[in-house]
């Protein structure tokens, strides 16, 4: 019996290792972020020849927005209370310069490299554009801790119809622990993340129109039905 309690005891003490570790490792999955997503999982066509990506931005759990101004070159290297939050689309194949559209609140930039948060080095392309969307409204998002919809009309429109997974990045902070009064940026800790989203492809071209794909069905079988003849006639001469 003492082997079987001495063994117990040994599972006992690896289950609370393992809990504990666990545990310290759930701050780290509830960081604050931005999640960018394109609705409707594809572009709408404007002409043959422009598409317009439009996303939705999600601040998750735990998270703050806060309208610190513009971001710039080395963005980790100043205090949080003078970081831009912001969100960037990495390399936007085919942009059209000049067109973007964004929630009140929320200023656009394009640039070759950046706007990247200093502790994130996702893969940049320096010969194709990123778009940057940053908040500086006055006060902030978030500070109930639930998340929060951040806009849905976060667009940008590219020559190219096709869409390939991207990079994006966000620069955003942590929520305040409970009870910290008062609750200010220079309480908490910056929190970036990157993931993933669809932005468009190197494949230029447009998607056919409705009437092309009309004219295409109805003639495959009159072109169907002229080979067919042309096949028993070549036969008959034989």
């Amino acid at each position: 019996m003492k082997s079987i309690r001495s063994s117990e005891r040994g599972f006992f003490a690896v289950c609370l290792i393992s809990a504990a570790c666990l545990s310290g490792m759930a701050p780290a999955s509830a960081r604050a972020e931005i999640t960018v997503s394109l609705n409707g999982g594809a572009p709408t066509m404007i002409t043959a020849s422009d598409f317009r990506f439009t996303y939705t931005a999600t601040l998750a759990a735990l998270s703050e927005v806060h309208g610190t101004g513009l971001p710039h070159t080395g963005q980790s290297a100043t205090p949080p209370s003078q970081s831009a939050n912001f969100f960037t689309l990495y390399d936007f194949q085919g942009w059209l310069s000049g067109s973007h559209s964004e929630p009140v609140g929320w200023t656009f930039s394009a640039q070759l490299v950046g706007f990247t948060p200093g502790d994130q080095s996702p893969p940049d392309n320096p010969a194709i554009v990123n778009l940057t969307w940053t908040y500086t409204a006055p006060g902030e998002i978030g500070e109930s801790g639930a998340g929060a919809i951040l806009g849905t009309t976060f667009s940008a429109d590219s020559v190219n119809s096709a869409t390939v997974s991207i990079r994006t990045s966000a620069a955003t902070q942590q929520a305040a622990d409970a009870g910290t009064t008062p609750e200010t940026a220079e309480t908490e800790d910056s929190a970036n993340n990157s993931r993933t989203t669809l932005g468009p492809s190197g494949v230029v071209g447009a998607v056919p129109e409705p009437a092309a794909l009309v004219l295409l069905a109805c003639g495959s079988p009159l072109l169907s039905l002229y080979w067919l003849r042309r096949r028993k006639q070549e036969t008959a001469q034989q």
